[in-house]
């Protein structure tokens, strides 16, 4: 097995691994950016948020024998609010102290080494582990097969099981692919969301009701569930010509915990897997728990997936099983699609499920 541990003992100084700013804004308004505001107008406060890592992430190698992992992270997450001193946005540590030189530190060979290292054997880990995937769905196809041959014999129980077992593992194994993409993505990438320039404005949005031809779910759900992706998208029927969708989704936390990108991809090689970025919004803020916001975006891609994406380990989701969908749920159906981290490669999530999204796709729009 794989065990990646935090290391006790010295260890080089910690390191900020993301850093970005949370500005809320006088109308209500709140986004993040990569940079301090250079002004005050219209700024209620800023906040610099910081994410405090050690040696390798917090990540060392134990053991690499056999299938599966055990991976544990260190570090924390800082937030510090910053104050206005008539010219810049500064700490408190920082008023009233002419600027300095900023030290700079060698770089540490060893450590470069040892995650270097960490990173190759996640990288056979992940190999291995998308082999043992395609191992489980061949067994599902030919269990499958098996309880179809089986229908109305005494052997029809036990195929059941058979299959039930096969998808499990499926399952299990998918889960561990994403846990292992998404350690891969922050050893190699930092990032914090998902990749590709803002569109379109967000705003706060009520629940409203759904409306014949669009998608979604019918009554608001109120399970919850910390997910183990970072990015979940939903299939639309496909279009023509350029359109305008209209997406509204409701957060089970306010404020920045709560806080998402809406993402729209398109499946560009045709294999019936996002794959292509087409458009992300701001982020999403609600301003009080359960609270809806919506987004509007354009595209002229004929097939569209659509969801949200989120940077929080421990981010909550509404959450309702498939087995819910004929009584709840207008569209398509509920096959979701999820990537371990923004921007990484998608899969097909074995379990359909639910969750507090309404889409609206608009007339096309002519040339």
């Amino acid at each position: 097995m794989l065990a990646v541990v935090a290391c006790p003992g010295t260890a080089p100084a910690q390191s900020e691994s993301i850093v970005y700013y949370q500005v809320s804004y006088g109308n209500g308004t709140i986004r993040d950016l990569s940079t301090v505001p250079t002004t005050n107008k219209g700024i209620e406060k800023v906040l610099r948020i910081s994410r405090i890592e050690g040696p390798d992430s917090g990540l060392s190698i134990l053991s690499t024998s056999g299938r599966g992992g055990t991976f544990i992270k260190t570090g924390r997450t800082v937030s510090r609010e910053l104050r206005w001193d008539g010219r810049a946005w500064v700490g408190e540590a920082d008023l009233g102290k002419a600027p300095g030189p900023t030290a700079s530190h060698p770089a540490d060979p060893s450590r470069q080494k040892r995650r270097q290292e960490l990173i190759r054997q996640l990288q056979d880990t992940l190999k291995a582990e998308q082999q043992h995937q395609q191992i489980s769905e061949k067994a599902i196809i030919q269990a499958a097969e098996l309880l179809a041959k089986a229908k109305g014999t005494d052997g029809e129980k036990p195929a059941m099981l058979l299959l039930e077992r096969a998808q499990a593992a499926r399952q299990e194994s998918l889960e561990r692919t994403l846990n292992l993409e998404r350690l891969l993505s922050e050893l190699t990438t930092r990032q914090a969301g998902p990749p590709g320039s803002e569109t379109g404005k967000v705003t706060p949005a009520g629940p409203g009701r759904l409306a014949k031809g669009d998608f979604g779910v019918v009554r608001p759900i109120a399970g919850r569930r910390v997910l183990p992706h970072r990015v979940q998208v939903w299939p639309l029927p496909p279009g023509r010509g350029r359109r305008n969708y209209t997406v509204a989704m409701a957060h089970p936390e306010a404020g920045p915990v709560g806080a998402f990108h809406y993402v729209a991809y398109s499946d560009a090689d045709g294999d019936g897997v996002p794959d292509t970025l087409i458009a992300r919004s701001p982020p999403a803020v609600a301003r009080t728990p359960g609270g809806w916001t919506r987004w509007d975006f354009e595209t002229a891609a004929e097939t569209v997936f659509i969801g949200n994406a989120w940077s929080q380990d421990d981010a909550v989701h509404y959450y309702g099983t498939g087995d819910d969908a004929p009584h709840n749920w207008q569209g398509p159906g509920t096959d979701v699609y999820v990537s371990g981290w923004p921007g990484g490669p998608f899969h097909k999530w074995g379990r359909p499920y639910l969750t507090n999204i309404r889409v609206h796709v608009g007339k096309q729009i002519p040339d």
